[in-house]
């Protein structure tokens, strides 16, 4: 391996068009992106980047900065780039039931967050669209409100089907969704949100996945839906103590509704 030295002084930026490194996307579909490398005036070939978000770009090209910045060229780095992967619960894709797509955005969710994940689903290049969001938790006071914002988000040309899981999601986000024309249905867990789909006709369509981590699980409705249920490796919270949680959940909400 050859020494790299980078003196103090040296600075390379990256993000928009006017940084040095810049990841220009060019298509994205229910795969990835195709995205084209720019450093200052050199430029990659188009290359498939298996990720999917301007957001997560976004950090893949600070990546792709620093191995430009530490000696590596353009063609090294881009190839470097069609190896990553995206990791569980962070809009990874997965093959689902009668050909639909799974984007497993499950680990975790903010206002931020789901905004992005709603917009990449926007993005994508697919004929049939379904969101599938949970509770947003922990914002306290702003909970109602940022739950509204996504609601007026939510766009009838996009979504043929929005689908809502929890109460604060029921409460507050369906009602500005359907105020706005999508069609919502609403259900208490994801574990009923899971078997509504995989009873369904839906197929051939792209289904986003997000929501938060506590009471939500998200995942569960995903792993009602995997072509290979071995995919369920995949997804998060699924070590034997997450198991006894959820069971413990789910058990609970059942015992809740008798």
């Amino acid at each position: 391996m050859k020494n790299i030295i980078i003196s103090v002084g040296d600075r390379v930026s990256y993000g928009d068009e006017s940084a040095d490194v810049f990841l220009e996307i060019k298509k994205t579909t229910d795969a990835g992106c195709i995205v084209n490398l720019r450093h200052s005036e050199k430029t990659s070939q188009d290359i498939n980047i298996s990720v999917l978000g301007k957001h997560n770009i976004r950090s893949i090209t600070g990546a792709a900065a620093a191995g430009l910045a530490c000696g590596m060229n353009i063609e090294e780095v881009a190839a470097a780039l069609t190896k990553i992967k995206p990791v569980s619960g962070r809009m990874n894709i997965l093959r689902g039931l009668r050909g639909c797509t799974l984007l497993d955005d499950t680990y975790n969710a903010s206002p931020i967050a789901m905004e992005n994940s709603l917009k990449t689903l926007y993005s994508i290049s697919a004929n049939h669209k379904i969101a599938v969001l949970g509770d947003m938790n922990e914002l306290g006071e702003t909970s109602e409100s940022e739950h509204k914002k996504i609601g007026e988000i939510c766009d009838p040309k996009q979504l043929e089907l929005l689908i809502t899981v929890g109460k604060m999601a029921r409460k507050y986000l369906a009602p500005i969704a359907e105020k706005n024309g999508c069609k919502v249905i609403s259900f208490d867990t994801a574990l009923e949100a899971g078997e509504f789909l995989k009873n369904s006709n839906i197929k051939d369509t792209t289904i986003l996945f997000k929501g938060s981590q506590g009471s939500i699980y998200l995942e569960d409705a995903v792993k009602e839906l995997l072509l290979d249920p071995s995919d369920a490796e995949k997804l998060v919270r699924q070590s034997q103590s997450w198991k006894q949680i959820k069971a413990k959940f789910y058990d609970s909400f059942s015992q809740s509704q008798k």
